[in-house]
């Protein structure tokens, strides 16, 4: 069959080439600058000449206890010979060749890149369906929760973490503090809801502050949109207050912000920097922002007793939070083999004890992460 290419000088009449007899021309494959692309470089000019007319890509992931030897792969293959081979420290490529189709498998301990060329769909499924079926494992993605990041230079960057659930930390606690924390855990808001936005946090270093944040960032999520001031000193600083009116100005409108302030400097939240805190109650319940629905989740190490009274004062928080160390009695029992504990103990002193085991039951064990 003859068909006729418009260029834009003339017309170039060619004929049609006899696709089932290619080959992989190594000597054009082979110019290319690493040796993945050699395989991968094949396949893909063995699809563009026509050799085959169908492909598909898939990825399997793996058990990284078992190896995908060339034994398993003949064991589930039909024959096939190897074309070219590669081998890092960490990943195999192959290009192979059965009678009527191609493959190249990017082999890593986590999952197996694979494509497959051949003469039908039907084909590339059918060669494709056994390996499937003998090297697939399910696994558990890990879910994540999606924040903002605001800072006065960098406004604003994205971040995710791996979501925390409730249930699975509340144990983390001491009773005390369980109590009141699962009062935030329940807690839902609606848009214009004439709520007290203010939360306050307090608690020495290492009693879980953090933890819990993350926690409600999943708890809230149908709600509440989140953002982490890295840089509450210039927030509320003695600078201009355009960076201050941006926060405000990009709150959605559907939605409530939740302005986390981590560790708050101690002369905005005594009162020894008046228009830092000023320009804190305004973000609460000011004129300023009352356009908005927006909540602040302050943490703070002051004792509460030290905090601004305009601050403390009665209805103009939604909650306020003491982060209590584990008594004596619940620590021993926090602790389990590695107790009995003579003084009260910090999430990150209990830590400390046990991070290191490998024979807690998943009840018992702390995750680990961040315990400020």
């Amino acid at each position: 069959m003859n068909r006729t290419v418009k260029t834009g000088w003339e017309e170039l009449s060619t004929e049609a080439p006899n696709c089932q007899n290619f080959v992989v021309d190594t000597n054009s494959v082979e110019t290319k600058n690493e040796a993945d692309e050699v395989l991968i470089g094949g396949f893909n000019q063995l699809f563009a000449n026509g050799s085959f007319k169908f492909a598909i890509c898939e990825t399997i992931d793996l058990d990284e206890k078992l190896a995908v030897t060339d034994e398993a792969l003949r064991q589930n293959l039909p024959l096939f010979e190897i074309e070219r081979e590669f081998v890092t420290h960490s990943i195999r490529y192959l290009l192979i060749k059965g009678a009527d189709w191609w493959g190249v498998l990017r082999i890593h301990s986590v999952n197996m890149s694979v494509h497959i060329g051949g003469e039908s769909r039907e084909k590339c499924a059918e060669i494709f369906a056994p390996l499937e079926r003998a090297f697939r494992v399910e696994k558990v993605k890990n879910e994540e929760i999606g924040y903002r990041v605001l800072s006065e230079n960098e406004y604003p960057t994205f971040a995710r973490t791996a979501a925390i659930k409730w249930e699975e930390i509340q144990k983390n606690y001491p009773k005390s503090t369980r109590i009141e924390l699962e009062k935030l855990i329940n807690y839902r808001r609606d848009f214009n809801s004439p709520d007290p936005r203010l939360v306050v946090m307090q608690g020495a270093p290492g009693v879980g502050k953090t933890w819990f944040e993350r926690a409600l960032m999943y708890e809230w999520r149908e709600w509440a949109d989140f953002a982490v001031v890295a840089d509450s000193e210039c927030l509320f600083g003695d600078g201009g207050t355009s960076y201050f009116m941006k926060i405000i100005e990009s709150s959605p409108r559907d939605r409530t912000r939740v302005l986390v302030l981590e560790d708050t400097p101690d002369d905005i939240v005594t009162g020894a920097r008046s228009g830092g805190l000023g320009r804190l109650l305004g973000l609460t319940d000011g004129l300023v922002a009352c356009s908005k629905s927006i909540m602040v989740l302050l943490s703070t190490n002051t004792n509460l007793s030290d905090l601004d009274p305009a601050l403390m004062r009665s209805g103009r928080a939604l909650h306020k939070v003491k982060f209590e160390k584990f008594p004596p009695s619940e620590a021993s029992a926090r602790l389990g083999e590695f107790g009995p504990a003579t003084t009260e103990l910090s999430l990150a002193d209990i830590y400390v004890r046990i991070g290191q085991s490998k024979s807690l039951s998943k009840e018992e064990t702390i995750s680990v992460g961040t315990y400020l």
